[in-house]
């Protein structure tokens, strides 16, 4: 190592063991700008695991819901009703998987996997996780795979929601917006 800055570098993996998940290692990956081209630094992650989500998860899921979206969906106007958090929770619910950290559950992660085109439909963190990259790293790990499987991404995000701007740079964009929502997608390879 040159310099005590490059002793902080480390490699990372987060590891998902579910069915989509693939044996590449995640990485949080920084931009830094070293002359004379862009270069990637990888800095340490925190471990995450993930499970199916079961009916015993739905009182944690909805509290993570409000504590995530509801800011968001207040300053957009829209519905923050617990049967509207309720019925977006149940949304493609089979497809949910309990993002958990040091055996506790932290985040949520629903994607829908079909042949041409994968869907995510939540992704959520706690408050605890958030600004550490951590939503990155799920991203670029369902674009990996979407990537390898040959198929197109489509996601929506609330109009007020900050995610948006990391939704873009990942490749997605605008195709469409509803009264509350922006309808993003990132083509297929």
């Amino acid at each position: 190592m040159s310099n005590a800055r490059d002793a902080d570098i480390l490699v990372a993996t987060v590891v998902l063991p579910t069915p989509w998940v693939s044996t590449a290692p995640m990485r949080r990956l920084h931009k830094t700008r070293a002359a004379p081209s862009w270069t990637y630094r990888m800095t340490a992650a925190l471990p995450l695991t993930s499970r199916p989500a079961t009916e015993a998860d739905v009182p944690f899921l909805l509290a993570l819901r409000r504590q995530t979206m509801d800011a968001h969906l207040a300053a957009t106007g829209a519905d923050t009703s617990e049967a509207h958090h309720f019925a977006r929770l149940r949304y493609g619910f089979e497809h949910a998987c309990v993002l958990e950290l040091d055996g506790r559950p932290v985040g949520l992660l629903k994607v829908r996997r079909a042949p041409e085109e994968w869907e995510v439909i939540q992704i959520q963190l706690g408050p605890e996780l958030q600004g550490k990259g951590m939503g990155r790293m799920l991203l670029q790990q369902v674009i990996e795979e979407a990537t390898a499987a040959g198929a197109g991404l489509k996601l929506s995000v609330l109009k007020a929601n900050p995610a948006r701007r990391l939704y873009e740079r990942l490749g997605f964009a605008i195709v469409d917006e509803t009264t509350h929502e922006y309808v993003m997608r990132r083509p297929r390879p």
